[in-house]
C-alpha cells in the first residue's frame, strides 16, 4: 500500500458512520424540541455549527473529546451572557438530570452516551451577526462570531482543492489527539483553510506532507513536551518522504503509520 492509500484509507475510517449519524441527528432532535417547550417564544433560532455540519468531526471511537455545537438564539436581548448560560444550565438540569453537565468556557456542556453536546447562548443583531459571550471577560460581555460564514468558507476551500481539505482535516485532528492536543480542535481547521498548497500534487499524501511541514515548532517553544512532538512529526514525515523518493514504499508507509500509533 502507497502512503496516499494508506491516508486515505485513514482519512476515511475517521467518517462517523450512518449508525452513529442517526444517533446524532435524533438527540439534536430531542434537544431542539426540548428548548422549544421550555424556552417558547425566547428561543429565536437554534442551529447547528463547527465541525459536525463541516464533517471533519471524529467518531467518538477515535476522540472522545468530539462534540456538536448548538447555538441557542434568545430573543430578549437584555442581559448579560452568564445569563443565558444560567438559563441554560437550568433547562439542562430539568431535561437531563442524569446526564454530565458542566460550564466550559462559554458554552454548557452537555454530554450524553453517544455523543457530546455544546449550548452556546447568542444574540442575534441582525446586519452585524451573532454574539457569543467573550470568554476572556469572564463572560461578562459580548463578542461577534460568524461561525456560519466559515462553514461556508471552509467548504468553498475543500470544492477548490480537489475535495481534499475534510479528508486532511480529519487526519490532522487524529494526528491532534494522538499526539497530546497541542491544537485546539477549531484552530487546526483555521490553519488549514489558511494554508496555501503549493505545490502539493493534488493527492491526499501532497496536501498532508505540505500542512504538516508547515507547524511551527517555535510555537510551542515554551511547552518541551508539545515542542519535542511537533519536531518528532516533521522529522518523521522527511524521514517517509526520503524512502518513498528512494524507492522504499513499504517502508515510507511504515513511518507514516508511526504517527497515528
Amino acid at each position: 500500500m502507497s502512503i496516499n492509500s494508506f491516508l486515505n484509507q485513514k482519512s476515511n475510517e475517521l467518517i462517523i458512520r450512518d449508525s452513529e449519524k442517526d444517533s446524532i441527528k435524533k438527540s439534536v432532535d430531542t434537544l431542539k424540541s426540548r428548548l422549544v417547550y421550555h424556552f417558547g417564544n425566547n428561543i429565536e433560532d437554534k442551529r447547528v455549527f463547527g465541525s459536525y455540519p463541516r464533517g471533519t468531526i471524529l467518531p467518538r471511537c477515535y476522540d472522545e473529546g468530539s462534540d456538536v455545537d448548538l447555538m441557542v438564539v434568545f430573543d430578549d436581548k437584555s442581559y448579560q451572557p452568564q445569563t443565558y448560560l444560567n438559563w441554560l444550565r437550568i433547562f439542562v438540569n430539568k431535561y437531563y438530570s442524569s446526564s454530565q453537565i458542566r460550564q466550559s468556557h462559554p458554552t454548557i456542556v452537555l454530554e450524553l452516551n453517544h455523543i457530546k453536546f455544546e449550548l452556546v447562548p447568542a444574540l442575534n443583531q441582525q446586519w452585524y451577526g451573532y454574539q457569543i459571550p467573550n470568554k476572556g471577560s469572564d463572560y461578562q460581555s459580548w463578542m461577534y462570531s460568524e461561525p456560519f460564514s466559515f462553514n461556508s468558507e471552509f467548504t468553498q476551500k475543500n470544492i477548490d482543492n480537489y475535495n481534499l481539505i475534510k479528508p486532511l482535516a480529519r487526519l490532522v485532528k487524529f494526528w491532534n489527539v494522538k499526539n497530546g492536543r497541542p491544537y485546539y480542535s477549531f484552530k487546526i481547521e483555521e490553519m488549514i483553510k489558511a494554508h496555501y498548497f503549493y505545490g502539493a500534487n493534488n493527492n491526499l499524501k501532497g496536501y498532508f506532507y505540505s500542512f504538516m511541514m508547515s507547524l511551527s515548532e517555535w510555537e510551542f517553544a515554551f511547552n518541551s513536551n508539545q515542542y519535542n512532538k511537533i519536531v518528532k512529526t516533521k522529522k518523521v514525515i522527511s524521514e517517509a518522504y526520503q524512502d518513498d523518493v528512494d524507492g522504499y514504499p513499504n517502508l515510507a508507509e511504515s513511518n507514516i503509520k508511526k504517527l497515528f500509533d
